[in-house]
């Protein structure tokens, strides 16, 4: 659920007894690992965990006034700005709220033997770790754009996929992520019309999705009803010549593999942008995975 205005990754148990609220600039992957390897070390305790990524100094407020509400919390944080995380600070004990700092102590301490300033700089890792951190927020993208949700974002998106009920966008947009590519997706309704924020997306980065199983059988329908009415009343063929007529790139999933369809996208996106393909993410088998320029 949104918490302060951010989109927040709950671990609910409900024998948890104990919140830990871990605050960040960022996606919150490292905090993450820090308290879970913290939570590993009181089995019988109930401990319950919320990232809050991407915070701002301007949601600060509304944040703590929500953590307030919250059975026995706990605020850790991985904020490198040292403003923001002084405010944050102030906010907890006002609130008389146990803060907890888990980058700083660190970077202090190299700050005075290096004497250098850090960067201050959130969401900023070494090359080792880019290539994962990239992949984790190309499926986040995804996750977060899922069936037209903020949409006005789309155009920072590497690619949007349209389509009918239930013929497998949200599974190829987290796919796409898997892959470092950040994809939002919609379900259009051919009465309804495109969506208007398209105006302001490339077009080559679109793609609309069909199924056009030869028969609707009583199997489909139990399996994906929408699908099938959408067949039925004629708003799949429909759908097909509003994309075409749209000048967006039609892809016939119907019997193609989750795979093969990301593979599709990533094809035409590859011939479309050669300046942004990226090759580099070397799999244990020897295979290689494109990763998607946005990150």
């Amino acid at each position: 659920q949104p918490l302060g205005g951010s989109f927040c990754r709950d671990h609910t148990d409900p024998n948890d007894r104990l919140t830990i609220c871990l605050a960040t600039t960022g996606v919150g992957i490292s905090g993450e690992r820090v308290l879970a390897a913290v939570q590993g070390q009181f089995p019988e305790t109930g401990i319950h965990i919320i990232v809050l990524p991407h915070l701002t100094d301007d949601n600060l407020e509304s944040v703590v006034e929500d953590i307030k509400n919250m059975d026995h919390p706990i605020v850790a944080m991985t904020i490198v700005i040292e403003s923001m995380r002084d405010h944050l600070y102030q906010l907890c004990a006002a609130a008389n709220i146990p803060a907890v700092d888990l980058l700083w102590p660190l970077v202090g301490t190299l700050q005075n033997v290096l004497k250098m300033n850090p960067i201050q700089t959130p969401g900023v890792y070494m090359p080792k770790d880019a290539r994962y951190f990239h992949t984790v927020k190309a499926v986040q993208f995804a996750l977060e754009h899922d069936n037209a949700q903020d949409m006005l974002d789309w155009e920072h998106a590497d690619c949007v996929l349209l389509g009918a009920p239930m013929v497998g966008k949200t599974a190829i947009s987290v796919f796409l992520g898997t892959m470092g590519w950040s994809c939002a997706n919609a379900t259009v309704n051919p009465d309804e019309g495109l969506p208007k924020v398209l105006d302001n997306v490339d077009i080559r980065r679109v793609f609309g999705l069909i199924s056009a199983p030869e028969a609707v059988t009583p199997d489909l329908k139990r399996k994906k009803q929408a699908q099938a009415e959408c067949i039925e009343c004629g708003h799949m063929d429909a759908l097909q010549v509003l994309l075409k007529e749209s000048g967006i790139t039609v892809l016939d999933v119907t019997t193609m593999p989750i795979e093969s369809a990301a593979n599709q996208v990533i094809k035409c996106l590859d011939e479309r942008f050669p300046d942004h393909m990226h090759v580099g993410i070397h799999c244990p088998n020897g295979s290689n995975h494109r990763e998607g320029p946005s990150w």
